[in-house]
């Protein structure tokens, strides 16, 4: 893409600071500066002034939940600013949702640990996404793998646990690895269960 401009924005929440601080500091390593940083309430309604600021960037990345989103990205077209939009996986809800312009898609871009529409890259997502497609007749959305992974990750842990005992399961969660849908699936030191 080639941006040197670009405009940094996401919730005012703490979701949406770490990703501003990680699009801040991703920026910096290359030796850029954001255009323009700016917050915004999960709940707007409008985000008018957020899409005036960041007027004449020549991409903005966006951090936050998919209806502030939606707005933004609306707000984007109905201001003439059509240009490239990179988002977290709320983006996708927006999207296949049926919340954003058909012009803005095109210049919507996903951050995402696993995309269930490529699967080469993967034998476990393939292996999920076919099997998923078998099922519901449509690809599904990365959420559901995430969403699927989590389930997994608890059936592990159970099994490791051999019991459905809360105490036991907590034990074991910290002990849970597999290869997810996602990719392998483990707990930090931290017991932060996650995409390794």
């Amino acid at each position: 893409m080639h941006l040197k401009n670009i405009a940094v924005t996401g919730g005012s929440d703490n979701y949406g600071k770490i990703g501003v601080t990680a699009a801040k500091s991703a920026l910096t390593s290359l030796g850029l500066k954001p255009s323009t940083v700016q917050s915004y309430a999960e709940t707007a309604t409008t985000l008018s002034s957020i899409v005036l600021a960041q007027k004449g960037s020549d991409g903005v990345f966006s951090w936050g939940y998919p209806n502030p989103l939606a707005v933004q990205q609306k707000e984007m077209v109905q201001d003439g600013e059509l240009v490239p939009f990179l988002t977290n996986t709320g983006g996708e809800q927006t999207a296949s949702g049926g919340l954003v312009p058909a012009t803005q898609i095109k210049n919507l871009y996903i951050t995402a640990p696993c995309n269930p529409n490529t699967t080469s890259y993967s034998k476990t997502l393939s292996a999920y996404t076919s099997a998923y497609k078998a099922k519901y007749t449509t690809t599904p959305l990365i959420n559901s793998a995430w969403g699927y992974d989590g389930v997994m990750a608890i059936a592990h842990a159970v099994t490791i646990a051999k019991s459905i005992k809360p105490a036991a399961i907590n034990s074991a969660l910290s002990k849970v690895s597999f290869n997810a849908a996602c990719g392998v699936f483990k707990a930090t030191s931290k017991h932060v269960l996650n995409h390794q």
